[in-house]
């Protein structure tokens, strides 16, 4: 079966770790001829992905507002989340409600996420100070030229690139 997705998206600044692997969210804007999403105060909004980088011991240092291109896989995962953990992140009127702390820990919910699992990330550009094209879309990048602006490396458990594929660290 076919399982393999290249993205391209903005670093939103939002990085975390879990059971050593880093993930971290991209935020990407539908391709023009795709159906968009509504807008909100004039601006076209993205659509956001988390990326997976598996443990590997190799240090990677993202740039908030940078352009990265990802290739790798579709994972989904079933995790439960308890009552506490739920009221925590909700919003509204949350003070309003009184649950023992037993039950907090104790009512949970099955809950899955997708994610991509990245083999190779690609740093396509760097952040710009937010240029925008005038409808609330931020400017792209153009295409880098062969063994320009660009850096890439690959990720996670994959086997090491041939030697024609040769690719550089993430710049700092």
């Amino acid at each position: 079966m076919l399982n393999e997705v290249v993205i391209e998206g903005w670093f939103t600044g939002k990085a975390w770790h879990y059971a050593g692997d880093l993930l971290f969210r991209l935020s990407n804007y539908r391709d023009r001829q795709r159906p968009a999403k509504p807008q909100v105060e004039g601006r076209e909004q993205p659509d956001y992905v988390t990326i997976r980088i598996p443990a590997s011991g190799v240090p990677l240092a993202l740039q908030k507002g940078a352009l990265y291109r990802v290739h790798g896989f579709l994972q989904s995962r079933e995790y439960k989340e308890t009552l506490g953990d739920y009221i925590k992140s909700a919003h509204g009127l949350t003070s309003m409600l009184s649950v023992s702390d037993e039950l907090r820990r104790e009512i949970t919910h099955n809950r899955a996420i997708t994610e991509v699992v990245a083999e190779r990330l690609i740093q396509v550009d760097k952040p710009s100070s937010g240029a925008s094209t005038g409808n609330g879309r931020r400017a792209e990048a153009p295409e880098p030229a062969d063994g320009a602006e660009a850096t890439s490396r690959r990720v996670g458990r994959s086997t090491p690139p041939a030697r024609e594929e040769a690719e550089a660290p993430v710049a700092a």
